[in-house]
């Protein structure tokens, strides 16, 4: 048993339901925030003894006070285990300092500054994520509803998305570092659990997918930018400008969809001439204002219709390789998946390539090679190996800069990890190419294409 007489801890405000992320993304501010203090109980049971700043209003009852629903919990989670500390007793003092029904997660505040004094007088049993079920618990007596976009927040800090509910996931966003809130509320209050009662109980899956993409753990702040102004929308190329761990870019990739209605909008990943010619306009912004392009390919390559031919895809693509080649700021390309023929090499004629360890980057798809060379479909094995399409080749053949390694099975067994991994190469290689003048970069990326196959020229040693 812990020797210290009492522990206190103060939590901060949050803002939940951020954006798009309803019940699912969160972040935390500095103040205002709750003080809860947890001494050595005097009683035979734990209680709340007093209430601060509340105006007499909210409940001493531990079950009845979020504060002592998370404690209640924790305990009874050391008792299921057997914890020697199991048996302990509490007195809690709580010091509201912000207003309640203001929208500032105040309920949240008090459980969760409860709950993490109260583990730090036993001495830290739990973690602080696995005390996030018994806050969440807590969120019931507050609104009806054990959710986690306040609490996680408050308990661990930062922006937080909570990724399921069924198991428990949940992953902490970076900030960059020049992000700042203002934080406005009219002096009126509105419980939660009122507020929650006019919500729709049913949106389209189709608006909430849209609205679900823009939480991406690589890129913030993502507002999408549509049409090529000549013609139209292309979905096959989702771009627009965003933050890259808080440096603002420009971002483009291949949407491929992902399932049968979503992968006819976009056409499998497959471009028309105006998703190309949106490329261009994109990069004719990067260069206005002077940033960076970042590029994600995955595409078996540009779309073959008659239509597509008739509006000039041919010229649309090889205008889109020569923005990339005459950009004057960094481009940085990702192969994440297929990087087929000349609908790839619009998007990646970059000053630096990566590919992901397990796709592939090819003028031609195997199939399609073994049906002009062999007419035999069968053999796209044998073209595979011939067109050495892998990464491993590519980076021999110094046609690729780098490889981003995955997990095991692939880069869906870990999808944090992935990105995580994807994150640092490029800004590895944006770091490398910062403070180079625009002369400088075009030239760079040149030569680096001028460059490809020559070595194969050269004489073995």
């Amino acid at each position: 048993m812990s020797t210290m007489k009492s522990v206190s801890v103060f939590a901060s405000a949050t803002v939940a339901n951020v954006a798009c992320g309803f019940d699912s993304l969160g972040f935390a501010i500095h103040e205002p925030g709750d003080l809860v203090t947890v001494s050595k109980g005097t009683s035979a049971e734990s209680r709340i003894t007093e209430i601060t700043g509340d105006g007499g209003r909210l409940p001493l009852g531990m079950l009845k006070n979020t504060a002592g629903v998370a404690i209640h919990f924790m305990m009874e989670e050391l008792k299921r285990r057997g914890h020697p500390t199991s048996n302990a007793v509490f007195d809690i003092h709580i010091d509201k300092q912000m207003p309640l029904g203001s929208g500032l997660g105040s309920s949240a505040a008090s459980s969760v500054a409860a709950v993490v004094a109260a583990n730090e007088f036993l001495q830290t049993p739990f973690t602080r994520k696995e005390l996030l079920p018994f806050v969440m618990q807590s969120e019931k007596v507050a609104c009806g509803a054990a959710h986690a976009d306040n609490v996680a927040p408050a308990l661990l800090g930062g922006f937080i998305l909570v990724r399921s509910y069924d198991p428990l996931d949940v992953v902490s966003l970076h900030v960059p570092s020049d992000l700042y809130c203002a934080v406005l509320h009219p002096h009126i209050e509105l419980l939660t659990e009122d507020a929650r009662k006019i919500l729709k109980k049913n949106i389209r899956l189709d608006d909430a997918i849209i609205q679900w993409s823009n939480l991406a753990g690589l890129i913030t702040d993502f507002e999408e930018l549509s049409g090529d102004r000549r013609f139209g929308e292309d979905h096959a190329i989702v771009g627009g400008l965003g933050r890259f761990r808080g440096r603002a870019v420009v971002v483009m990739g291949h949407e491929k969809g992902n399932d049968t209605q979503t992968r006819l909008k976009h056409n499998f990943g497959m471009a028309r001439p105006e998703g190309y010619r949106k490329a261009v306009r994109l990069m004719d912004m990067a260069d206005k204002f002077g940033l960076p392009v970042l590029t994600f390919v995955d595409t078996a390559g540009a779309y073959p219709g008659v239509g597509a031919e008739e509006r000039g895809q041919s010229e649309a693509i090889a205008r889109s390789t020569e923005r990339c080649l005459t950009l004057g700021t960094p481009l940085i390309s990702v192969i994440t998946g297929e990087g087929g023929s000349g609908g790839a090499v619009a998007l990646a004629s970059a000053n630096t390539v990566l590919m992901l360890e397990h796709s592939i980057y090819s003028v031609i798809s195997p199939e399609g090679c073994a049906s002009i060379l062999w007419r035999d479909g069968a053999k796209a094995r044998d073209a595979a190996i011939a067109m050495k399409i892998t990464a491993q080749d590519l980076i021999q053949l110094k046609i690729i800069d780098g490889i981003i390694q995955e997990p095991v099975g692939g880069a869906h067994r870990d999808r944090d990890g992935t990105i995580k991994a994807v994150g640092d190469a490029v800004e590895a290689s944006l770091s490398s190419l910062e403070g180079l003048d625009p002369a400088t970069l075009r030239k760079k990326r040149r030569d680096r294409f001028l460059a490809i196959g020559r070595t194969l020229m050269e004489p073995a040693a």
